[in-house]
């Protein structure tokens, strides 16, 4: 995930409320196309490990109908709530850096 504080409660709210599996070690990086744009703006992703890691696969002959309902359903829920936010809101804080030798 990349984004603000307020994007990542959504998040969680949407994957909890929907039965959502979540790891507590979330990757850095974004894997697949979304890769290429994952630090660009907020962006979350759902990664079905460690068979299958692309959305090639998320069918009904590999992911139990049930399963892609509810990624589907908070991933509705989640574009709900985060249409309620401002750009600045969902977008994640600003690194900080120091100057070197202060």
């Amino acid at each position: 995930m990349n984004g603000s504080e307020a994007l990542m409660k959504i998040v969680l709210k949407a994957y909890t409320d929907f039965n959502v599996g979540v790891i507590a070690d979330m990757d850095p990086g974004a894997s697949g196309e979304m890769g290429i744009v994952a630090r660009d703006a907020p962006s979350i992703q759902v990664i079905r490990s460690p068979v299958t890691k692309h959305t090639d696969s998320d069918i009904l002959a590999t992911v139990p109908a049930v399963g892609l309902e509810q990624v589907g359903r908070a991933y509705a829920r989640i574009i709900d709530e985060v249409n309620t936010l401002t750009l600045p809101q969902v977008r994640p804080a600003p690194a900080t850096t120091t100057a070197q030798g202060q």
